[in-house]
C-alpha cells in the first residue's frame, strides 16, 4: 500500500495539518509514505519537521515543474497559481504509484480527470477548523474521504453537502500533534502588559484588515496599556496586490508592536499560545487560540447585521463583537469580565470544533488504512 501526502502551496500553512499524519503513518511497515512537495522550502520544512517529530520512515520527494513555470511564476503568482497546476499537470507517473493521495485543499480534484489516475483515491484533510463556507462545497462529494475533526465539521458536511458519515471520520486535530512537540515560544515583550493577538483574514470581503487595520495599529500605537502583535493570516501578504496589504514602516520601531508578515511563526502557533487577548475577524486560529481559553474581542468590520444566525460568524459568541475603534476600546475596559461571559461557550465550542479521543494524527492514519483495506478488499 503507497500512500502520498501532497504540500503544493507558495507557503507552509497547510504542512502542520498534513505532515504529522505522514509520519504517524509510516509507523505502519505495511504502508509506504511519500510525501510530494512543490518547492525546497516545502522540501526543507518536511525534512525538519520530521526531525522534531522522531522515528519516522517517510519518503520526501519534490515534485517535477517545468524549468520555464519555476522562471516566470515569481510575476505571476500574485494573480494566478501557475506552479501549483503544474505539479498536478507534470507528475502523473509518481501519482500513479500511489494507491491514495491525501490533500489539504480541493485543487489536487484535478487529478480525478486524469484517466491514468483513475485507481487512485482521493482523501482531504482541512487546513483549519473555522467557521467559514469557504470549501464548504459540492466538491467534498468528488473525495473519497474526508478527515474531519470534530462534530461541527461533520455535521455541517452531512447536512450541507448530503455526504455519507462513513466518509467522514472524525479524528480530532493532527496539527496539535505536531505543535506538542516544539518547545514554547520565547515571550516578545519584557513588561507586564496585556498582550493583544490582531489577526486578520485575507479576504476583502470578509476581514476587517481593509477597513479597520490600520486604525487598529494606530489604536495600540497610541497606548500605554497593551502590547500587540499584528501576525495576520500568512496569505495577506503573500499575494499583497490582490488582498490590500500596506506599508507597515510606520509601526516597525514601536516598542509595543510586533509584526509579522510572513515568517513560519504565523503557522506553528508562536503568537496563539503566548497572547492574552486574540483580536481577529473570521480566521480559523480563533479555535487554535481557544486550546487555551482567554479573552477574544471580534471586528464586524463590515457591520454585518443578524450576524448570531450565520454559521459562519460562530466563533463570534466567544467574546465581544466590536464595530469601531470606540468599541474595541470599551470592550478592553471589560475584558477582566470574559470568563463569567464566555467561558462555558468556548469551552462548548472547542468541543464541538475539536474531537479529544484518542491521537488525531494515529486516528487519522488508522482511518485511512481502514478505508483502503475496505475499498481494495
Amino acid at each position: 500500500m503507497h500512500i502520498g501526502f501532497l504540500l503544493n502551496h507558495y507557503t507552509g500553512h497547510q504542512a502542520y495539518h498534513v505532515l504529522p499524519i505522514a509520519y504517524a503513518l509510516s509507523g505502519n511497515k505495511d504502508v509506504k509514505v511519500s510525501i510530494i512537495v512543490s518547492s525546497t522550502a516545502l522540501h526543507k520544512m518536511a525534512r525538519d519537521l520530521g526531525d522534531v517529530w522522531g522515528a519516522h520512515r517517510c519518503h520526501i520527494i519534490k515534485a517535477r515543474v517545468p524549468f520555464w513555470v519555476d522562471l516566470i511564476d515569481p510575476l505571476t503568482r500574485q494573480f494566478i497559481f501557475l506552479k501549483k497546476k503544474a505539479v498536478l499537470d507534470h507528475n502523473t507517473a509518481l501519482f500513479k504509484t500511489l494507491d491514495a493521495l491525501v490533500v489539504p485543499e480541493k485543487t489536487s480534484l484535478s487529478l480525478k480527470k486524469n484517466k491514468a489516475l483513475a485507481h487512485l483515491k482521493m482523501v482531504r484533510i482541512r487546513h483549519g477548523a473555522g467557521d467559514r463556507t469557504t470549501g464548504l462545497d459540492d466538491s467534498n462529494k468528488a473525495f473519497d474521504l474526508i478527515l474531519t475533526s470534530g462534530h461541527k465539521m461533520q455535521e455541517r458536511l452531512m447536512s450541507d453537502q448530503n455526504i455519507a458519515k462513513e466518509k467522514l471520520p472524525i479524528i480530532g486535530y493532527p496539527k496539535f500533534d505536531m505543535i506538542d512537540k516544539l518547545p514554547p515560544p520565547r515571550p516578545l515583550f519584557n513588561n507586564n502588559k496585556k498582550t493583544v493577538l490582531y489577526n486578520p483574514h485575507f479576504r476583502r470581503d470578509e476581514s476587517s484588515w481593509v477597513k479597520m487595520g490600520m486604525d487598529v495599529l494606530h489604536f495600540f500605537k497610541d497606548s500605554n496599556d497593551y502590547n500587540l502583535i499584528f501576525a495576520p493570516h500568512i496569505l495577506l501578504y503573500q499575494r499583497a496586490l490582490r488582498h490590500g496589504a500596506k506599508n507597515l514602516h510606520a509601526f516597525k520601531n514601536c516598542p509595543n508592536i510586533h509584526i509579522d508578515t510572513g515568517s513560519d511563526a504565523l503557522i506553528d502557533m508562536t503568537y496563539t499560545r503566548q497572547t492574552d487577548i486574540y483580536l481577529g475577524d473570521v480566521s480559523s486560529q480563533i479555535y487554535e487560540f481557544l486550546r487555551q481559553p482567554r479573552p477574544c474581542l471580534f471586528l464586524n468590520a463590515h457591520h454585518i447585521h443578524d450576524w448570531q444566525n450565520k454559521q459562519t460568524f460562530k466563533h463570534w459568541q466567544c467574546g465581544d463583537v466590536c464595530e469601531s475603534i470606540d468599541d474595541l476600546e470599551h470592550a478592553l475596559t471589560q475584558i477582566d469580565t470574559w470568563k463569567n461571559r464566555y467561558l462555558h461557550t468556548q469551552k462548548q465550542l472547542l468541543d464541538d470544533t475539536f474531537s479529544q479521543k484518542g491521537t488525531a494524527s494515529r486516528n487519522a492514519a488508522r482511518a485511512i488504512v481502514n478505508y483502503l483495506e475496505i475499498t481494495q478488499g
